[in-house]
């Protein structure tokens, strides 16, 4: 199972951490948000590089115990993004429109107690996504929904642990608002929560069950644009994987960590720096990811 990561504001990401020990996973993985992550940007167009590393040395199983399995993975996924935040109103809030073009490294090492072990490494093109997103801006709160597809189009091989892309459609459903606490903006809380709907994998006719997430963060704002608090995201999978050779078993995970927010004057974007540590995981690697995100607008 490998993780990726990286998405934006308010519904979105790349790749995606598919499971080589249990289920086929699902398209977006969590710990590329936090603070303010349901408040979306002004009319502009930006660009967003994420950068995000992933490690984990074991796994857990059913009942979230640490398993005999040896299990090591490293997965390094950074994307470009591009977002059009248009002038046209909708129903009150303003039109998002963006994609996201992800690269992965994923790099995997397997070795169960009286068997022998197995390796694999790959790099390349991940599914890319294409976003829409509805956004509202009040005096103390943002709000956004969104739709986001994910479409199969990076390189999928059935007989290989690591690979690039899903090898399936995904339908993601996105909603979250943000709070601020006083006047200025300086103190904020934010939830972002999604909903994802998976396609048949065509080469192993496996359906994903369908999994509902939410990333969460508080800030302070402590001088203009330099913002320290706590991040993190809780993940539920809400049935089976469904098919022939499918594994039962529903993935959970869960993760908590510091994140900064501050700018980059020389280059004039906006960097976002977060360490997340998961825990109580079940059916699922368990580590920890590293996310650097850098905004420019246009």
């Amino acid at each position: 199972m490998y993780r990726s990561v990286l998405s934006l504001l308010c519904v979105f990401c790349l790749v995606s951490i598919d499971s080589a020990v249990a289920g086929i996973g699902s398209h977006y993985v969590n710990g590329i948000e936090g603070i303010q992550a349901a408040s979306m940007p002004p009319p502009g167009f930006y660009w967003r590089s994420y950068n995000t590393y992933y490690t984990a040395s074991e796994y857990r199983d059913n009942k979230g115990n640490k398993t005999s399995t040896d299990f090591q993975l490293r997965v390094f996924a950074t994307s470009n993004r591009f977002m059009w935040s248009t002038d046209t109103n909708i129903i009150g809030g303003n039109l998002l429109i963006d994609a996201v073009i992800p690269v992965v490294y994923t790099n995997m090492y397997v070795h169960n107690a009286g068997s022998s072990s197995a390796s694999d490494y790959n790099w390349g093109l991940g599914d890319p996504i294409a976003d829409i997103i509805l956004a509202w801006h009040g005096s103390w709160y943002d709000a956004c929904v969104g739709q986001n597809i994910f479409f199969p189009l990076g390189r999928y091989d059935s007989d290989r642990m690591a690979n690039a892309g899903k090898g399936f459609w995904t339908f993601m459903y996105s909603a979250g608002g943000t709070v601020y606490f006083d006047k200025e903006k300086t103190w904020s809380a934010s939830v972002l929560a999604r909903y994802q709907i998976n396609t048949q994998q065509e080469k192993t006719r496996i359906t994903a069950g369908d999994t509902f997430s939410f990333e969460w963060g508080v800030g302070k704002e402590i001088v203009k644009n330099l913002t320290v608090g706590a991040s993190g995201y809780c993940s539920w999978q809400l049935n089976d994987d469904w098919g022939k050779n499918a594994t039962k078993g529903r993935s959970i995970a869960y993760a908590v960590g510091p994140e900064v927010d501050f700018p980059v004057p020389v280059v004039n974007m906006l960097a976002q720096l977060r360490f997340l540590f998961e825990f109580e995981n079940k059916n699922n690697p368990q580590g920890q990811v590293l996310n650097l995100t850098l905004t420019k607008r246009f």
